[in-house]
């Protein structure tokens, strides 16, 4: 029994030191709720933090501040699909604070305007465009290198899936900036979340799509009872996926049918997702690899 309770102790303090009450020190807490501020460092430690703290009817400001971005933008999007998972909100404060919130709270008012005021010191609209720049000159960057790799080696090099905008800034760069042609495919014609190919000059006159083996595969999501299913959204599919750790470049297209979604992810995530998601929201699902001729049968997209 004491050895029960010195582990609890433990495990107690190691999860509230990225948590910080906003209270305070000695200030008796009204009963019912508690605003704390969370502050991760790692995905690691958002995933401690969700699974020790998110289950209570608590309100949580995350603050990112003074976070590399890339780490900055895995801890959001784990805990973004956390907050789905269960029927949570998650609401964005200002550049770098986040509120995660229980179902049954909504933000508004004087509560928005403390929380601008006494969380953060907003940065200016030049800072968030400086950020957003250096962004899309990596991707920039990032794009040219793996078409250098597929013209100096001899083999087709593929991004993960972009988005609109990604996609327009691939389309936009100057055509003596690429070493390669290069293709984008999403699953089907009218895809939104595309995958690029740079194709070296072995490759560069195949004219079918389909010859190019995008990294890519389709999983089908569907209720396992009919009558028990809850009506789901494209937000909850995708917080689903997020919840399990999985970064939203690796998620192409989500439709969602009326009695389930098809889903494209990274082919090295199939048996992964098929494994781990058991449930969205409170409806039993069950998830299976599907293949792209079944995917075309089964819808009209």
């Amino acid at each position: 029994m004491n050895f029960d309770m010195q582990e609890k102790s433990k495990s107690t303090s190691k999860s509230t030191n990225k948590v910080t009450p906003m209270r305070p020190s000695g200030q008796r807490r009204a009963p019912g709720m508690e605003v704390c501020v969370i502050r991760p460092t790692s995905v690691d430690d958002a995933r401690a933090i969700t699974e020790s703290h998110f289950k209570r009817t608590y309100c949580y400001p995350v603050n990112l501040e003074g976070l590399d971005l890339e780490v900055a933008q895995r801890i959001i999007d784990f805990i973004s699909g956390a907050a789905f998972a269960i029927n949570g909100n998650l609401q964005k404060i200002s550049t770098y604070i986040f509120l995660v919130t229980p179902t049954n709270v909504d933000i508004s008012g004087d509560l928005q305007d403390l929380l601008n005021t006494s969380l953060t010191c907003r940065p200016s609209t030049q800072d968030s465009r400086s950020t957003m720049q250096k962004e899309e000159e990596l991707l920039r960057k990032r794009l040219i290198e793996l078409s250098k790799i597929a013209y100096h080696r001899n083999f087709i090099t593929y991004t993960d899936f972009l988005n609109l905008n990604e996609l327009n800034i691939l389309h936009t760069l100057p055509k003596d900036t690429l070493y390669t042609p290069y293709r984008t495919f999403g699953g089907y014609a009218s895809s939104e979340r595309q995958i690029a190919a740079f194709l070296p000059d072995a490759l560069c006159l195949r004219s079918e799509i389909e010859d190019l083996a995008y990294p890519m595969g389709i999983i089908h999501i569907l209720p396992r009872s009919q009558k028990f299913s809850e009506q789901l959204s494209h937000r909850d599919y995708l917080g689903a996926l997020l919840s399990l750790g999985i970064e939203r470049s690796k998620i192409g297209d989500i439709i969602v049918e009326e009695q389930g979604a098809f889903v494209f992810v990274s082919d090295k995530l199939l048996s992964y997702v098929c494994k781990e998601m058991t449930q969205i929201r409170r409806t039993q699902v069950i998830v299976c690899e599907e293949s792209f001729s079944e995917f075309s049968l089964y819808t009209k997209v």
